[in-house]
């Protein structure tokens, strides 16, 4: 493993979280057991002094979880500069079989990180803590993710080493049998281009009226526009950030000659599709009577979020395009 401070600063952080974790699976499978809201038994006391601790450090946990992807990407970015043939954190995602690996499993993972945090929420809203068995049910089965989330990246750290020769991003994004399907030879299509944000427009306009079957739509779009937002962005948006036509690494999108453009693009992108899917799963629970108006709170929230997100991300990856129509290119 390369002895960096982001690499350190990585690996603690998964030990102390899996500590919380662990710790907070002890007391979920005690709860899913033995919880009754009704009873007074010494156990039942014991337990509802429990959650508030277990669950306030399992939410400090995800939380660090959800930061660790924008962390170890700022990692592999780093060492680039110590590995030959990478110039950005592509090539140490590819200097062993669990970058990649690693880098999809936590762009999944930190949406049901999310939805633990907001069924959390919701739960405490109510002093009878109407959710607390559900929600310990959600941890029992988080925890393989986590788990697995914290195995790939320690292998992944472990196994990038400085004597290991990679791709640089400008070959793993232009030949198939090198890059990744989807991504490689030939630019997004103009057709694609516009089905794209058309379909933000219809999202927005869904978000925006909210009535019933509009949030149906909005989760469901919500749920499209993470994936198609990426595949945008590397095939469409990058090429005209960097003014040459062959490059399309997401990656170098962080760097600094690029104004860090990246940064907002993929926060507001994860924040829009993380706020449609969250408008959905908190009306899940619009049959609990306690929580009727928390949970009318909590999608006001969200759908605010996932408008101003998605009308930040849709203006950001559509300037450098229509820079380069009305100005012209470099």
């Amino acid at each position: 493993m390369l002895i960096t401070s982001w690499s350190m600063g990585l690996f603690i952080t998964s030990l102390l979280v899996l500590f919380v974790t662990l710790r907070a699976a002890f007391t979920g499978v005690r709860v899913v057991r033995f919880w009754d809201q009704s009873a007074d038994t010494p156990l039942q006391i014991r337990l509802e002094s429990e959650i508030w601790l277990s669950s306030t450090l399992m939410e400090y946990g995800l939380f660090f979880q959800i930061f660790s992807l924008f962390l170890l990407v700022i990692a592999a970015d780093s060492f680039a500069s110590l590995l030959p043939g990478a110039m950005c954190a592509t090539g140490s995602f590819l200097a062993n079989g669990y970058g990649m690996k690693v880098l999809g499993l936590k762009l999944v993972s930190v949406f049901f990180y999310g939805f633990w945090i907001v069924i959390h929420r919701l739960d405490i809203c109510s002093p009878d803590y109407p959710l607390v068995r559900l929600k310990n049910v959600y941890l029992l089965f988080l925890c393989p993710l986590l788990l697995a989330d914290i195995t790939f990246q320690t292998l992944f750290l472990q196994g990038v080493h400085p004597d290991i020769i990679t791709s640089c991003c400008g070959v793993v994004f232009q030949k198939p049998n090198v890059g990744l399907p989807g991504l490689s030879k030939e630019m997004a299509s103009l057709t694609s281009v516009i089905l794209f944000y058309c379909g933000c427009l219809f999202l927005f306009l869904a978000a925006w009226r909210d009535f019933r079957f509009s949030r149906v739509f909005t989760a469901i779009g919500s749920f499209l526009l993470f994936p198609a937002g990426l595949w945008i962005v590397t095939t469409f948006v990058s090429p005209y950030v960097y003014a040459m036509p062959h490059h399309r690494c997401p990656f170098c999108l962080l760097h600094t000659e690029y104004n860090f453009i990246g940064y907002p693009l993929f926060i507001s992108l994860y924040l829009a599709s993380f706020s449609g899917m969250a408008t959905l799963l908190a009306g899940i629970f619009s049959s609990y009577s306690e929580l009727g108006t928390a949970i009318a709170n909590f999608q006001r929230r969200f759908r605010m979020l996932l408008l101003s997100s998605l009308v930040v991300f849709t203006g950001l990856s559509l300037f450098y395009p229509l820079k380069y129509l009305i100005v012209g290119g470099e």
